[in-house]
């Protein structure tokens, strides 16, 4: 797999300890005594990496082979190699051939660790392994394995580091090994257990439920049922959602779930450009779920560095990319280097125009002639120039579900998953195209991706997902250049925004912007608010075409105004006249929920009938699409439930507080706070 390679290496050995800035930078010599820098960027496990992390992967004496190295000059200071691909350095220890052909001009020591005892390789392949340092220790466990003839605790060791760093494959063999060449060892049941373990990380339940049933019940129950409970999963889509949403919570949010694919298939696209999109294999209902996705890698800001900021200018995005952004990139490279049999799941994602890919299907399927042998060197191309522009193009950011709240009720900091800095790679949910106007809606939990259709789909018709969630066009446009090339977005809502733009080129954006900026109503007084709202909903509306139904710049001036008539209501001053203020607040409700999308709202504000309670006062075809951030939404229905209650409707309240309720038991942990 490595067809980069042209049969030109450098053979060189560190002369001078590592030190890092966004790179590895170390002093090499070549056997004839000539030294050059070196600087290595993407290296595994080395972002942002410490004195002992750099010492045990890059330690003085450390013979290198470099793929067809490249010379920078830079405008000032000495010439460098730079490497920016980490397959194309392999290191080579004491035993290796090469190493102990090659003379040296210098007479440096050795690589202190070649000249370790496998004991000691084992004690400090542990100190690296408790400090998280697992590349380390798998490296280090490697050699002490080479130094004891096959030790079969030292191959569970290194098992149990390539869990750690989710190389399944490789720990799965591992593991295999000491069961096949010591079936009587009283390691066997810590075997069993790593194989196990390695197939439930590689998904696949049904083997590492029978793996798990050969242990001790007492040792195994807790694994058996996770195994039992996640083919469950993987076969009905049914999940323990607030489970999921409760573990989602956590600093670094790892969710341990199967993933499930639905109604849905990729296919060649005909319309929008071509290419390849996602399908519905038979109709779907709205709300129903289509894919959970875990991520091919993730990065959370938690487990990033503290007071040290990366940025580096993307030339595809036009941008600079920040450090969970750059950090994504090495966690999806940590993970080829070590799966070198995910290549097709990653290397056939979009990563721009210069680089092939199928223009209909996907290869999800391991490739079973690349297989890691040794944590010193990957059998695979790692092109990082390619994988940084499936990440620029493919990106998504779990934010994750905190607490919703309404618009000026408390907040704690903790609540705020919203802002938190997290950015993450996905396979399948990276082959949905976009639309402003979706008919599907993604969210994670944790560094778990839930799609869910938004509305009724039909067999057949694509499914489309939102990339960014901007309310304007221009703003939608500006997020959108870098991530389509250039062209500007063709669904159907950008088609029709840029239509009514020609009529009244700039005014709507204007308002909207207007309105953002002076968003703080409740500082002036709220009838001569009422009337600057009034006449700012009158404007933007002139701007739709007549036949628009989605008007989000529209629905968000009108939750604006029922906000507003909530506090005029509440107003000592409005007396007899709080019923009719009431009564135009729930009128604008109606209003922001219809031209955001919902379908069939009732806007009915009469006494309801007892008979209808129970039933929702909208359709449940379609939801708003995420161009909003749906608590918008569900609050303005628990808005319109209690602007009834204050009417003394109790019929209508309760059944807007059911369709606010639609959330089922998530909801309420959403909500707390609000729900009391």
């Amino acid at each position: 797999m490595l067809t980069d390679f042209q049969g030109r290496f450098l053979l060189c050995r560190v002369i001078l300890k590592a030190d890092r800035k966004i790179g590895v930078d170390f002093v090499v010599e070549d056997p004839m005594g000539t030294a050059i820098v070196v600087a290595v960027y993407n290296y595994p496990s080395l972002l942002q990496a410490l004195r002992p992390a750099l010492d045990a992967i890059f330690p003085v004496g450390q013979v290198l082979m470099i793929r067809e190295p490249w010379v920078k000059s830079p405008t000032s200071g000495p010439s460098m190699i730079r490497v920016d691909n980490p397959s194309d350095v392999i290191a080579v220890h004491g035993g290796h051939p090469i190493a102990r052909q090659a003379s040296w001009h210098s007479t440096l020591p050795r690589n202190p660790f070649d000249q370790e005892s496998a004991l000691r390789l084992k004690a400090l392949g542990a100190e690296h392994y408790k400090a998280g340092r697992w590349i380390a220790a798998a490296r280090l466990w490697t050699l002490a394995i080479q130094k004891s003839s096959l030790s079969p605790e030292l191959l569970l060791n290194r098992a149990q580091a390539y869990i750690s760093l989710r190389w399944f494959v490789a720990a799965l063999k591992d593991s295999e090994v000491v069961l096949a060449e010591f079936p009587t060892s009283a390691l066997r049941k810590k075997a069993i257990y790593r194989a196990a373990s390695a197939e439930y990380g590689l998904g696949r339940y049904e083997v590492a439920l029978e793996r798990f049933k050969l242990l001790d019940a007492t040792d195994a129950a807790n694994w058996t049922a996770k195994c039992q409970q996640r083919l469950q999963e993987a076969s009905t889509g049914q999940y323990d959602w607030l489970s999921m949403y409760q573990t989602g919570q956590a600093k670094i949010p790892f969710v341990d779930v199967a993933e499930f694919v639905g109604p849905v298939e990729i296919t060649a696209i005909t319309g929008r450009g071509g290419g390849r999109g996602v399908v519905a294999t038979r109709n779907i209902k709205c709300g129903e779920l289509l894919v959970v996705a875990k991520p091919f890698g993730s990065i959370f800001s938690e487990e990033l560095a503290k007071g040290e900021t990366i940025n580096v200018f993307n030339f595809l995005t036009g941008k600079y990319d920040d450090t969970s952004h750059i950090g994504l990139v090495y966690r999806v490279i940590d993970r080829l280097y070590g799966c070198p049999e995910r290549v097709n799941q990653l290397y056939d994602l979009y990563g721009g125009k210069e680089y092939r890919h199928s223009s209909g299907a996907y290869s999800p399927l391991l490739r079973s002639d690349l297989e890691l042998t040794t944590p010193f060197a990957t059998p695979v191309d790692i092109n990082s120039t390619r994988i940084s522009g499936i990440v620029s193009f493919n990106v998504f950011c779990p934010h994750g579900l905190g607490p919703a709240r309404l618009p000026g009720s408390p907040s704690k900091p903790e609540d705020d998953l919203g802002h938190r800095s997290a950015a993450a790679l996905y396979t399948l949910p990276s082959l949905f195209n976009h639309a402003c106007n979706p008919n599907a809606h993604w969210t994670t939990f944790g560094d778990v991706l839930v799609i869910r259709a938004l509305n009724d789909i039909t067999k057949g018709m694509e499914i489309t997902v939102p990339y960014v969630t901007a309310i304007s066009v221009t703003q939608r446009t500006k997020f959108l250049l870098a991530l389509l090339e250039g062209r500007p977005c063709d669904c159907s809502l950008c088609v029709a925004d840029r239509a009514d733009n020609v009529r009244a080129p700039g005014k709507r954006d204007a308002l909207y912007s207007d309105l953002v900026q002076n968003s703080n109503f409740g500082s002036i007084d709220a009838g001569r608010a009422e009337k600057m709202i009034d006449q700012h909903i009158k404007e933007i509306a002139s701007t739709y075409s007549a036949d628009r139904t989605l008007r989000f710049e529209q629905s968000m001036l009108h939750i604006a105004a029922y906000q507003n008539l909530q506090r005029l209501s509440s107003s000592p001053a409005i007396g007899t006249n709080a019923d009719s203020a009431i009564t135009r607040a729930i009128k604008h409700g109606f209003e922001a929920l219809s031209t955001a999308g919902f379908c069939d709202v009732d806007t009915g504000i009469g006494n309801g009938l007892n008979e209808t309670r129970k039933k929702l006062p909208l359709s449940q075809t379609a939801v708003c699409p995420k161009t909003v951030e749906p608590e918008v939404h569900i609050g303005a229905m628990l808005y319109l439930s209690h602007m009834f209650i204050k009417l003394g409707n109790i019929v209508r309240a309760e059944r807007w507080l059911r369709a606010a309720w639609w959330g089922k038991c998530l909801f309420t942990f959403r909500l707390f706070g609000i729900l009391v």
